[in-house]
């Protein structure tokens, strides 16, 4: 593991570990605070480059609780998962998403969550050893549940996307690379027509396939990243699971 990917697990770990126990506030996406990008007319022009990274087919990830569209009460929620032919654990975790909010890192199979009412979709998966996600079938599940009397998910079979990595407010030193790294979800890049958007510094780049995307030549300053899956026309799909912003520095 290189020293860059290893700081990038224990950002994930030491930002959200506990985030999986008991917590009475649930991570759900919402508006960020806008920030300006430094100058693309200061020379500052990125480059882009898709990563070839190694897959893991063999390893499992099962979701034994909640059960599809089951009913809770609300409070607390369990949860069961089932780990399999993958090397889980404290320094190892597996991730999970809640309403498209940013992905906790999760070291513990069987958990509690307090949720209040309304509906939910979970998206957990597992990473490498890079802190990168894994992509195959059965590397990842999603889940959705109400609690209450709320009404069903909406939209639940629309193509979306989880945003991995950058982490919000992740610190870079000048000369690292910057790792754009998603999950698609109910959709596939070439038969839906559609594309992954990376904008940062003014710059934009497209991709149609799962292979994590670097960022490099940033200079020091303060950024927002922009990920979004768009239509080969361009335009963004709607929905929570459609777009991500992600502030971070390069020191």
């Amino acid at each position: 593991m290189t020293e860059k990917f290893r700081f990038i697990l224990i950002m994930l770990l030491l930002a959200s570990i506990q985030a999986c126990s008991d917590n009475p506030k649930n991570e759900e996406k919402g508006s960020e605070e806008q920030i300006g990008d430094t100058a693309v007319a200061e020379g500052n022009v990125p480059m882009f480059k898709s990563m070839e990274v190694p897959i893991m087919p063999d390893a499992m990830l099962d979701m034994y609780s909640p059960l599809g569209n089951e009913n809770f009460k609300s409070g607390k929620v369990p949860f069961e998962f089932n780990i399999k032919n993958h090397p889980f654990g404290q320094n190892r975790p597996f991730m999970m998403s809640i309403n498209g909010g940013e992905p906790i890192a999760c070291a513990q199979a069987v958990f509690q969550r307090e949720f209040n009412t309304g509906a939910y979709r979970i998206v957990a998966y597992l990473l490498d050893e890079n802190g990168l996600a894994l992509k195959e079938y059965g590397n990842f599940v999603d889940r959705d549940f109400t609690v209450g009397s709320s009404g069903p998910f909406p939209d639940a079979e629309e193509p979306g996307f989880i945003l991995n990595l950058p982490v919000n407010g992740q610190l870079y030193q000048e000369g690292d690379s910057i790792i754009v790294d998603y999950l698609l979800l109910n959709g596939d890049f070439r038969s839906d027509g559609l594309k992954i958007q990376v904008e940062i510094a003014g710059a934009s780049f497209e991709s149609k396939d799962l292979n994590p995307i670097q960022v490099k030549q940033l200079k020091k300053g303060e950024y927002e990243a922009k990920v979004s899956l768009v239509k080969d026309n361009g335009e963004e799909l709607p929905g929570i699971f459609s777009s991500y912003k992600r502030k971070i520095a390069v020191q």
